[in-house]
């Protein structure tokens, strides 16, 4: 850096002295070899021995040093003239280029510099250069080192648009953004600053995302190569091959040019290209070059397949209404069933005056019948051909550009009729008798991948330009991302009416209706409001059709047997409320839970065919409704509330149901993409309360995955009506509140006093539990239960789950008999006991008993719990206190919804079927379900006989 260390004044003046020695190397370009060559040997046998015996100063590179000589010494205009022409030459021979200039400021705030910049210590900067470039003689500007080796004839370049000549070149600097700046400067002392992205200077070509790695410098062009030669023959380095290799190339002008520049009346201008040899697209993209005139744009792309975007296609993108530009297209399936009469519905915004909207016909190149809608300077036109001559049917009004249209066409045999935006019926016909169209092409919309290969038959060469949202054919209304075949160059359409409304705290904003200019904020889990302005703490989730939460779908688990339980309260009556599906393409296995029209559907399609079971009865609005669906191999059925049960069967032979997606509550994402039997056109709007799946209670909250635009529902718990950080749990519009502490109990969890005694039963007592909460934790495929007991009697009846009276049912009994501990259970395929006859507990003494079901599988323990964990492996248990069993039969389900009773019944001997004679003599405590739901005895229950506190 010494030799950039000069004075203020002195760089001043020094950067207006190399201006005119500019001006004047260029006058005297005739000046023979022999006189170069005497003022070089005197310029350095006198000069240099003179001047740089005290301050030697390397001069292999003369450019390297020639501020710090001209400081020194004031030399004659003439010897300072051949001085740059043997510059020039010596640059021209060794392909040096250094050249540097001061200017006053700093480079933070008045820097012209293109690539980098230096803060001296005078108060000035000074310009400089990426490696592979030099600096222009401006000062401030860089060309790229080895395109200046192009053309040596013309090393001065000026960009002049109204010049056509093409044997001079116009090179611009080439920026790029992403090259490693570590490599040239390795410390922040240099005050290095990268003026790149300020795109400043004259006669540049501005780059957008630049190559991610500087191009190579491996072959050296010859002064006669062509530009497009040498571009054709720069290769990129290895890094260039990523997706940042897109090269978009704007030429713009510069009106003040240093004055000697004007006058070259040989320059020209020329764009700067590269091939889409440089250029990789992904995903099976093209590579295209594009020259827009209008706009002087030139720029190499890549056209992407449906569903990919990005300058390399790197993007998956969604896309609800496709947008076409010129070249794009959409291939949807041959049209079938149409040969005879024909119904055409299209809803489209075109951006264009001109273009292809619609065709399909019997040859590649349109010979013989073919049918299509084209946009010929505003008017839409509809053309046939039966086979024996083309009809023309042509819109009365044109168009309204930008805005949304209706085009309404009806084909009879060689009649037709068209119905622009609600208008007037054109009518026409086909030339000929031939009233029959042979369809064997696909339907292009859009466009045409081979549009040349077409357009002398349509008399447009160019695809449609706009949006297309709704696509209607013979009454089948097309899905225009999942139905199509094939696609190219499709973007999702896109409104500034989200442009009007900033959306806070990550939420985003989505147009509901573009006509009615009705837009609203999809908010993030945790945040509502009409800007996602507003934080709230969530507690009972409310939808509003632009909902849904997601969690962990189903997967491969539970594949023969499937339960579902939600209690929900809607205000809308159609809504998708619970989906999980197989595929993104409307295809595979999914099981859902749909409203339509006030029924509650529940579909699933296990691959060969959906079953669909409906609600015998209407539901109502703005109530709450229990919904409980239930699936084994192909059978299903359904119970809503109090109705009778609904049943059906999936079609087909297959047993198993696989859901490896995501499980979807309240709504989807997008509704494009669920199968296409669930039949759902909407999201759910109301409040869901709980969901249980497969006697797995789902937090509705705390499990999720993520959401959007979820509000709290209006419920009794909102009002935190539980103390001391007790969690209130809603059923219906009531509530439980569960306190998370022993040292409080009570209804609301407000007592801090000591719990009330323990329960003591007498053989005619009984506590009774009809709480929802309590009775999903015992039904479903898995049951877990820990108590402890106290005996005093060698009999009776310690805990009944299942029928309220000696009907034939699902049950679930502990009991004593001759002391040691029976278990009953039935699943519906008959009893099944179970009998710990090694241990008596009829001893007085404080006992723990543990019961773990899964599915048939049934474990139960005595004063071990050391042992829960390997309680449903194959390990043989040889604790005499405990055993492990089978349950008979082929059910795996408990389900049961009545009652729980602790320490006995209302009628022993009829509810147990003469098992038991009496109740449970002693006390009981810590009852606690499914490991973490402890039930307070005396506060949970909704009943109680004989009762009182153990001694």
């Amino acid at each position: 850096m010494s030799s950039r260390m000069f004075s203020q004044q002195s760089s001043i003046g020094l950067n207006h002295l190399h201006l005119r020695l500019h001006r004047h190397c260029r006058s005297i370009d005739h000046l023979t070899q022999s006189i170069l060559s005497m003022f070089k040997i005197l310029f350095l046998s006198k000069i240099t021995k003179r001047s740089f015996q005290k301050n030697p100063i390397q001069i292999a590179h003369p450019t390297t040093s020639i501020y710090s000589f001209l400081r020194m010494k004031k030399l004659n205009l003439t010897l300072l003239t051949l001085w740059f022409i043997l510059l020039r030459n010596q640059i021209r021979s060794e392909q040096i280029s250094l050249f540097e200039a001061a200017f006053q400021g700093e480079c933070r705030k008045t820097s012209p510099c293109q690539q980098l910049c230096f803060d001296l210590h005078d108060g000035t900067f000074e310009c400089a250069c990426n490696q592979g470039y030099r600096l222009d003689l401006n000062g401030y500007s860089c060309i790229d080192e080895e395109i200046h080796q192009i053309d040596n004839d013309h090393r001065y370049h000026q960009f002049d648009p109204s010049s056509s000549s093409s044997s001079s070149s116009s090179l611009g600097t080439i920026f790029d953004k992403n090259r490693n700046r570590s490599k040239i400067f390795s410390s922040n002392q240099n005050n290095y600053f990268n003026r790149d992205d300020n795109k400043l200077g004259a006669n540049k070509f501005y780059m957008q995302s630049i190559v991610s790695s500087s191009l190579s410098s491996s072959s050296s062009s010859s002064s006669k190569k062509t530009r497009s030669e040498f571009l054709r023959n720069k290769t990129f380095s290895s890094q260039s091959q990523s997706k940042e290799s897109f090269i978009h190339l704007r030429k713009t002008i510069e009106e003040n040019r240093i004055e000697s520049n004007q006058n070259s009346a040989e320059s020209a201008t020329l764009p700067l290209q590269y091939s889409c040899n440089d250029v990789e697209c992904e995903a099976g993209g093209v590579c295209v070059d594009e020259i827009k005139q209008s706009d002087r744009e030139y720029r190499i792309r890549c056209k992407c397949p449906l569903g990919r975007g990005g300058q390399f296609c790197e993007k998956i993108i969604e896309v609800k209404q496709p947008r076409f530009k010129s070249s794009s297209y959409l291939a949807l399936p041959t049209l079938r069933n149409a040969f005879r009469s024909l119904r055409i519905y299209i809803e489209f915004k075109p951006n264009s005056y001109n273009g292809l909207l619609l065709y399909s016909g019997q040859e590649p190149n349109l010979d013989g019948d073919f049918i299509a809608i084209i946009l010929r300077e505003g008017f839409v036109e509809f053309r046939m051909d039966c086979g024996m001559g083309e009809g023309i049917i042509r819109s009365d009004l044109p168009i309204n550009l930008n805005a949304w249209n209706t085009i309404d066409i009806y084909r009879d045999g060689r009649n037709a009729w068209m119905q622009l935006n609600q208008g007037r019926q054109i009518f026409g016909h086909s030339k000929g008798l031939f009233s029959r169209i042979t369809f064997r092409l696909e339907t292009f919309l859009g466009g045409s991948p081979n549009i040349s290969q077409i357009s002398d038959r349509i008399e447009v060469n160019n695809g449609f330009e706009g949006c297309v949202r709704n696509l209607k054919i013979n009454d089948r209304l097309y899905d225009l991302y999942n139905d199509t075949i094939d696609g190219i160059d499709i973007e999702q359409c896109r409104s500034d009416i989200c442009k009007q409304i900033t959306c806070l705290n990550g939420g985003y904003c989505s147009v509901i209706d573009t006509d009615q200019n009705r837009k609203q904020c999809i908010c993030p889990l945790g945040f509502s409001g009409e800007f996602c302005e507003k934080q709230i703490e969530l507690s009972i989730p409310q939808f509003n059709g632009s909902s849904h939460l997601q969690f962990i779908g189903l997967g491969e688990q539970e594949t023969l047997q499937s339960e579902l339980l939600m209690i929900i309260k809607p205000n809308h009556t159609d809504g998708l409320f619970l989906y999980n599906g197989q595929k993104m393409d409307r295809t595979g296995d999914f099981i859902s839970l749909n409203l339509i029209d006030g029924f509650v559907e529940f579909r699933f399609d296990l691959g060969s065919g959906a079953a669909v079971i409906r609600s015998p009865e209407r539901i109502a609005m703005n109530e709450w409704h229990t919904i409980h669906a239930s699936r084994t191999g192909r059978q299903g059925w359904l119970r809503v509330d109090d109705q009778p049960i609904a049943m059906g069967l999936s079609l087909g032979g297959f047993q198993q149901l696989s859901l490896p997606l995501n499980l979807y509550i309240g709504g989807v994402p997008n509704l494009q993409h669920i199968h296409h039997n669930v039949q759902a056109n909407e999201n759910y709007h109301g409040c869901i309360q709980r969901l249980i799946i497969n006697n797995h209670h789902l937090s509705l909250l705390k499990d999720v995955l993520s959401g959007t635009n979820i509000d709290n529902c209006q419920h009794r718990c909102q009002t935190k009506p539980c103390q001391n950080n007790g969690y209130c749990e809603p059923f219906h519009h009531q509530y439980h509140c569960r306190c998370v502490s022993n040292s409080y109990f009570g209804k609301h969890c407000e007592k801090e006093s000591e719990p009330e005694p323990n329960p003591m039963f007498y053989g005619n007592s009984f506590l009774k539990y009809t709480g929802q909460y309590i009775l999903d934790q015992l039904s479903g495929p898995n049951t877990i239960i820990h108590l402890n007991l106290r005996a005093f009697s060698s009999s009776g009846l310690i805990l009944w789950f299942g029928r309220s009276s000696n009907k034939i049912g699902d049950y679930l009994s502990i009991g004593l008999n001759d002391g040691t501990i029976n278990v009953d259970i039935n699943l519906g395929d008959g009893n099944s006991r179970f009998i710990l006859n090694e241990t008596r507990i009829d001893n007085g003494q404080w006992h723990q008993l543990d019961l773990i079901r899964f599915k048939r599988k049934i474990f139960i323990q005595l004063d071990r719990l050391d042992r829960l964990s390997s309680s449903l492996t194959n390990q043989e248990n040889s604790n005499r206190a405990s055993i492990k069993g089978l349950i008979g039969g082929r059910s795996t389900q408990l389900n049961v919804q009545s009652a729980l009773y602790l320490g006995g019944v209302e009628d022993t001997v009829m509810m147990t079927n003469d098992h038991y004679q009496k109740g449970f003599i002693g006390c009981i405590s810590n009852l606690t379900l499914n490991l973490n739901n402890r039930i307070d005895l005396m506060a949970d229950s909704d009943r109680g006989i004989n009762i009182r506190a153990c001694i």
